[in-house]
């Protein structure tokens, strides 16, 4: 039977988390992991527990990002590595009902821990899911606050620079639009105001 890749998970799945992994498998190669990261395009922990599990790990070491190590443990034993033991007390041996009776507590207790560390390990994945899901809405947020801004200081831009096109005109002896408009209805008014003949109405 070979390593539980669930029991592996577990173990890298502890606070605090790792930063690199070292893995020395039965052989005595030391191979070099990177720990799943913002930058690692959605690697996730189970990932990693399974490339590691492929290695045939003895010794799994982890390391935080100054390098030092947090926690590490031997995966070389059935115990470390999830099997249920393979051999019963003498008393059971000679016991075929007792032996039954231990090898059917022997599955129970390891459906169990399966289940129980499936669930944690699964309860992982989806925070991190969750966690990369915030990341994302706070950059399409940050992007749309960005564009939105953009635009206004646009609008601001042509509001400002149509505002001194009136002015330069206004200088320039060209009058302002509605001011012209008002001297215009005043004039009309004046000469409505005066006869043909030069004098005032009566």
């Amino acid at each position: 039977m070979g390593l539980d890749v669930n029991v592996l998970r577990s173990f890298l799945v502890q606070t605090p988390r790792a930063t690199k992994i070292l893995v020395t498998n039965t052989a005595g190669v030391q191979q070099e992991i990177a720990a799943p990261s913002k930058a690692a395009g959605g690697v996730t922990w189970a990932a990693i527990a399974r490339t590691i599990e492929t290695l045939d790990p003895s010794v799994v070491e982890l390391f935080d990002h100054e390098d030092k190590i947090i926690r590490a443990q031997r995966f070389d034993t059935p115990a470390a590595r999830g099997e249920a033991p393979s051999t019963l007390p003498a008393i059971l041996e000679r016991d075929a009902e007792s032996a039954r009776i231990a090898h059917f507590a022997n599955l129970i207790a390891a459906a169990y821990r399966f289940s129980v560390e499936t669930a944690f390990v699964k309860f992982v994945e989806i925070v991190e899911r969750l966690d990369r899901r915030q990341e994302l809405l706070e950059v399409r947020l940050e992007r749309s606050e960005r564009d939105y801004r953009r635009a206004m200081q646009e609008k601001i831009d042509e509001a400002l620079e149509e505002a001194e096109q009136v002015a330069r005109a206004a200088e320039e002896g060209q009058g302002n639009p509605i001011q012209n408009i008002v001297e215009e209805f005043a004039k009309g008014v004046a000469q409505g105001a005066t006869a043909p003949n030069g004098k005032g109405r009566t």
